[in-house]
């Protein structure tokens, strides 16, 4: 019962009981090595299914569940290695699943559709659904949200992999209809929760969120996922003192760069540790001058320091363009002020300017209409913005707003002229090669512009998977 319901801790607990009873009991060790690999915990189900398999366990599954332990483990050479020859639905799973591990998406992609052909399952349709909601695919996990729907309509699987597919969709409602629908059926799954947390922080939402994340903390207060949305909503809700006790205890573990450690930054800068901030944020943007979270902490972080004339230098070229983030100018002009720097007049006057203020105006609802998924208005409002700003991310923003309102053609000529303005930029030759794919025209085109893309970023998933997509309609 515990099992049917996904309650894995309730079943783990029940099934230790058992086992100290009967601790050679064949079907009772097969349950608990399953339930401890939906736990993730691989050294724990490593340890069962030793057990399991002295106790006459099947070797194929026996085999197949200690691939998965080393995927848990984040050796998907060593999982490729065990189950590249399994032709089994679970064997196809997983050599999908670490085929996509080690970077080798199109194999990966084979590999799946291969299973779907010939042994289609729940588990296999869920995770090749996963991989193209990690690629932002939405017409590829909708096809298999729709065979999910067919297979095991009530499942918690169908249910959480179409309230996924109507987030990354942008159809809020639904998507907390889906999440709501699946934590009531499923009770003891803290995935629901977090999930519907991640998608109300995105929406501005955060007090909601935070409600979630505290449900999801009283059903797994261990969870690595549930610790990092806990961080995520806590950093948005700007309580850096919590932020700062959460992330002090993993300092020695945390990457500079990372996410976690520019919010680790950012919390000792708002804490009053700006000369700790300055050191750790000065790494990062040498390693990465390009990363604008990066360069603006910094610039505050020099100005809280006594630098103010660095602090100028740094924070220069993110108020290059000609409309800079409100909260951007506002930090350059105070750093200017500081530094009596001439020039944050200007930046001063610019602010106060009835264009400004428009841009500003149409800028603010254009996001939010894109983030609602309300596309006829967010193109509107990025029309209004191309006609005081023609430059490459606005003409994308267009471009994209327009395609996904259902113009492709249109979109197809937006999209080009944002390429040809920043021909390195591997994201606006995906989405013009995508409006061409969405419209059916020149698919030769977008298989090309695709190929570029790719060799710019061969580590994005969106790009690769979308050429693999774009390869098989044009064969």
């Amino acid at each position: 019962a515990h099992l049917a319901a996904h309650d894995y801790s309730a079943a783990r607990t029940e099934l230790v009981a058992g086992l100290h009873d009967q601790p050679s009991d064949k079907a009772m060790l097969q349950l608990f090595a399953h339930t401890l690999l939906r736990l993730n915990d691989g050294e724990g189900a490593g340890i069962a299914i030793d057990r399991y398999a002295a106790a006459g366990g099947s070797a194929a599954e026996v085999n197949q569940m200690r691939a998965e332990v080393q995927l848990i483990k984040g050796d998907p050479q060593a999982a490729w290695g065990m189950i590249e020859t399994d032709q089994s639905s679970e064997g196809m799973r997983l050599g999908a699943q670490a085929l996509a591990a080690l970077g080798q998406t199109r194999e990966s992609i084979t590999r799946f559709e291969q299973g779907l052909t010939q042994v289609p399952s729940v588990p296999l349709i869920t995770a090749y659904a996963r991989l193209r909601l990690s690629a932002n695919d939405a017409e590829g996990a909708g096809r298999l949200s729709a065979m999910l729907s067919q297979l095991a309509p009530n499942s918690y699987e169908a249910m959480m992999i179409a309230a996924d597919l109507a987030a990354i969709e942008a159809r809020i409602g639904p998507a907390l209809a889906g999440f709501a629908r699946a934590a009531k059926a499923f009770p003891s799954r803290p995935e629901p929760l977090l999930a519907a947390a991640d998608v109300l922080e995105r929406t501005g939402q955060t007090k909601e969120a935070a409600a979630m994340v505290a449900k999801a903390a009283e059903l797994a207060p261990g969870l690595r996922d549930v610790g990092a949305m806990s961080l995520r909503v806590t950093a948005a809700a700007g309580q850096w003192d919590k932020v700062l006790v959460m992330l002090q205890p993993l300092e020695t573990q945390i990457v500079p760069a990372s996410p976690d450690g520019l919010l680790y930054a950012e919390a000792m800068l708002r804490q009053g540790r700006p000369e700790q901030a300055r050191a750790m944020l000065t790494q990062v943007l040498t390693q990465e001058p390009n990363n604008p979270q990066a360069r603006r902490l910094t610039a505050e972080a020099q100005l809280a320091t006594g630098d103010p004339n660095r602090a100028f230098a740094t924070v220069q070229p993110l108020v290059e363009t000609r409309f800079p983030e409100r909260s951007i100018l506002e930090l350059a002009i105070r750093i200017g002020d500081a530094a009596g720097e001439p020039e944050a007049e200007a930046l001063a006057a610019k602010l106060a300017s009835p264009e400004y203020a428009l841009y500003e105006r149409h800028a603010v609802a254009a996001d939010k209409a894109a983030m609602l998924g309300d596309w006829s208005a967010a193109a509107a409002h990025y029309r209004e913005l191309v006609a005081l700003d023609t430059s490459a991310q606005t003409l994308g923003n267009l471009a994209w707003a327009t395609m996904m309102a259902g113009d492709p053609a249109t979109a197809i000529g937006l999209a080009d002229r944002a390429s040809a303005l920043s021909p390195e930029d591997p994201m606006l030759l995906h989405n013009a090669a995508y409006a061409r794919y969405r419209s059916g025209r020149d698919l030769a085109q977008a298989r090309t512009l695709l190929q570029r893309a790719a060799a710019l970023d061969p580590a994005n998933l969106e790009i690769r998977v979308r050429l693999i997509t774009v390869e098989a309609a044009t064969g």
